[in-house]
């Protein structure tokens, strides 16, 4: 059963979306040949020369074969339809030179959907790109190259089930070029989706401003997606193991190291002027919303200069998350998390910040009130330092969150989050001394360093509120916990159990070996001794359902998030003739919970097609997360929404009720 027009909501929404569209075909590698004739009548693709063929074609494709390209140069073709791999592979993809005019490249310099409705997408689905070879020397000063493995550049595309494998190479001096595995751009939030892709390339990137996993640019969504391949900017700006930023990040993963270096003076500019170094084992940069992701590599931002001011961010999932919406649900990292920066005869080298999670959590407004940006039910394991050397260097670290800035009538709150990790903040200022020595890490002080079990250091325009940063119900059971200030400077230092101040209730830490460390936190806090840790008796009147999120391992060790809950304990069904719009798709949906507990879960819609593929979810801020305790003789009603196009012809909607670890806790609900 296909629904039929759109309705007037959905056209405003399209309205508006046209207003963030950037053109994608501009300058001489826009054109299309007139005359190629398309593969065959019926679409089907089966030998190099069909896949030559598509160049500038519209329609629908697939492949009926493998296809091998021998390792011969490939020009990129543009290509403006949609192609179905049908799980076949394409190998020998090898690129090794320049086209005159040409500033994307891969298999297709463009992908992209001429279609005026908003909504139309094209895809490319069920594809392996194989042991592919692109290996570029961009001219010094050249243009915004856009380079990956499938496409350079992608416009109202959805990528589905695509897997590459080989290397991305590319060198430049002063171009503001982009590049990734799978796509090289991807066109703002609202046009451009991933769906269970992986991205198993090597790329690197020497000069390159930007260097990715997936894609270099601001998808939509991605869901389901993976990166295995190492990513490395070299006199670079951004790293991430996915994308640049993104709309919405669900059930993906990083598990290689990411990392951004500038270890010399420039001799020329990047677009947005002096360097400033992102890295995140996912995203870079953006109102990334993650849910139930992860990462396992190891991020690095490093700078040395010597005369240029540098602001230096790595997260274990995000280097930096600014604006309303931004946050994690259910996200972990286990990999270490390392900022270092080292400027000679500056007066400041900008701050250097590393998280757990996320570096640097900002929201930054004067002109709108009650944004809001929450981090919940998150872990991370792995160890984070911030290192800074300069005359007056800044060095934060947090187990979740490096640094929280609010700046307006705004919220950012870290809920039932857990650090396990070593976390470490260090400087060497203009009148250092050397205090101690620890493997290959130098403690040295310096004007500002703050280091905090789950945020390192916080900033704020209503600080005297202690409103604005809440956290609660979290637990920091870091082996350590450091900060060391320059004694001869006239700076500051901090070293928080939990976070340097805010609203913090429920908060629990372990005590460390020096009896006589001082750690900045409130009266509230509790703090254990190793022992006590071991058991779940000290939780349990801290308001954390131990049953449902916390667990403590049988032979002892610290507590972790639970990745098991009890199924089937709640309940959805629909309610009659809930169904109302078009574009815009409304479902009530009623959760019962029979046992009475508390129920702790994320509530959302799915779309599938008459042939039951998975074709959208909810958008970020319509998931609901579900979090009360239950009367048995009562129920629950919610109304999430779902956005469709009209290409996607979606049959029915699904309601979805999710734990921590993504299983149903009830049946799904059907509309209609």
């Amino acid at each position: 059963m296909k629904m039929g027009s759109r309705s007037a909501a959905g056209a405003l929404l399209a309205a508006a979306l046209l207003l963030c569209t950037i053109p994608i075909s501009s300058g001489a590698d826009a054109g299309t040949p007139a005359s190629a004739p398309p593969p065959t009548e019926d679409g089907a693709v089966s030998t190099v020369e069909d896949l030559r063929a598509l160049d500038g074609q519209e329609g629908r494709f697939y492949l009926t074969r493998d296809i091998d390209l021998g390792g011969a140069a490939w020009t990129p073709i543009e290509f403006c339809g949609s192609l179905d791999g049908q799980g076949h592979a394409i190998r020998g993809l090898v690129i090794s030179g320049l086209t005159e005019d040409l500033l994307r490249y891969g298999l297709f310099s463009t992908v992209w959907c001429r279609s005026s409705n908003d909504y139309d997408r094209i895809y490319i689905r069920d594809l392996t790109l194989e042991g592919m070879e692109i290996l570029l020397d961009l001219p010094e000063g050249g243009g915004d190259y856009e380079i990956g493995g499938l496409c350079g550049d992608a416009y109202k595309v959805t990528f589905e089930d695509c897997r590459v494998s080989g290397t991305v190479r590319v060198s430049s001096a002063g171009a503001g070029a982009k590049i990734a595995g799978l796509c090289g751009e991807g066109a703002p939030a609202g046009y451009v989706r991933f769906f269970d892709c992986v991205n198993e390339c090597t790329v690197l990137g020497d000069g390159v401003e930007t260097v990715c996993g997936l894609c270099a640019g601001t998808p939509e969504v991605l869901t389901n997606c993976v990166n295995r391949g190492a990513v490395t900017a070299e006199l670079g700006q951004n790293a991430a193991g996915l994308a640049y930023g993104a709309g919405t990040v669900f059930d993906s993963v990083n598990a290689a190291d990411v990392s951004v270096s500038f270890q010399r003076d420039y001799s020329f500019t990047y677009s947005t002027g002096a360097p400033r170094l992102y890295a995140g084992g996912l995203v870079a940069y953006g109102g990334t919303f993650f849910t139930a992701c992860r990462n396992t590599g190891d991020v690095t931002a490093y700078a040395d200069l010597s005369a240029h001011t540098c602001s230096i961010r790595a997260g274990g999932l995000a280097a930096v998350l600014s604006g309303d919406g931004a946050g994690m649900r259910q996200c972990g990292n286990t990999g270490a998390v390392t900022a270092r920066s080292v400027t000679k005869d500056m007066m400041t080298n900008g701050d250097t910040i590393a998280g757990g999670l996320t570096a640097y959590a900002q929201i930054d407004s004067f002109h709108n009130s009650g944004f809001s940006q929450t981090y919940t039910d998150c872990r991370n394991s792995g160890e984070v330092v911030a290192h800074a050397v300069s005359r007056r260097p800044a060095a934060y670290a947090g187990g979740i969150c490096g640094y929280a800035f609010v700046n307006g009538g705004h919220t950012i709150a870290f809920e039932d989050c857990l650090s396990a990790g070593h976390v470490i903040g260090t400087c060497m200022g203009s009148y250092s001394q050397v205090l101690s020595w620890d493997g290959d890490l130098l403690h040295m002080t310096g004007e500002h360093a703050a280091g905090g079990g789950i945020v390192g250091q916080c900033t704020s325009s209503l600080v005297e509120d202690d409103e604005d940063v809440t956290v609660q119900n979290c637990a920091a059971v870091c082996p350590d916990v450091e900060s060391v200030l320059d004694l001869g400077a006239d700076g500051g230092s901090t070293a928080s159990w939990i976070a340097p101040y805010g609203r913090r209730t429920g908060n629990v830490a372990v005590s460390r070996e020096d009896p006589d460390a001082k750690y900045e936190d409130d009266e509230t806090l509790t703090v254990l001794s190793e022992a006590e840790l071991r058991t779940a008796a000290p939780y349990a009147g801290m308001g954390w359902d131990l049953d449902a999120l916390w667990i403590v391992p049988p032979e002892g060790g610290y507590p972790d998030l639970s990745m098991e809950r009890d199924p089937g304990r709640a309940g959805l069904s629909p309610v009659p003739d809930s169904l109302d719009g078009e574009n815009m798709v409304y479902a009530s949906v009623t959760l019962t919970d029979p046992t009475g507990r508390e129920v702790r879960g994320l509530l959302f819609l799915a779309a599938y097609d008459e042939d039951g593929r998975f074709l959208a979810f909810s958008d970020s801020s319509d998931w609901i997360w579900v979090d009360l305790p239950f009367d048995p003789r009562e129920a629950k009603t919610f109304t999430p929404r779902i956005y469709m196009g009209s290409e996607d012809g979606w049959a029915e909607i699904r309601a979805f009720f999710l734990d921590g670890s993504l299983v149903p806790l009830a049946a799904p609900a059907v509309f209609p």
